[in-house]
């Protein structure tokens, strides 16, 4: 039995972009009601950029 593959199947890998995007989401939702309203906006473009960048190869 191997316990560690580096091959996924089709369903794990969707499974892992949707929860991952998801923790994403939740993570940025949490940071942007947490922050001070007048950061508000300067947090959401940060949170904008760091997507973008961590998605692109």
């Amino acid at each position: 039995m191997h316990l560690f593959l580096l091959e996924h199947s089709k369903t794990a890998y969707r499974a892992d972009a949707v929860l991952y995007s998801a923790a994403v989401a939740a993570l940025a939702g949490l940071l942007l009601w947490a922050a001070p309203p007048a950061q508000g906006l300067t947090l959401a473009a940060c949170v904008l950029v760091g997507t973008l960048a961590w998605h692109t190869p």
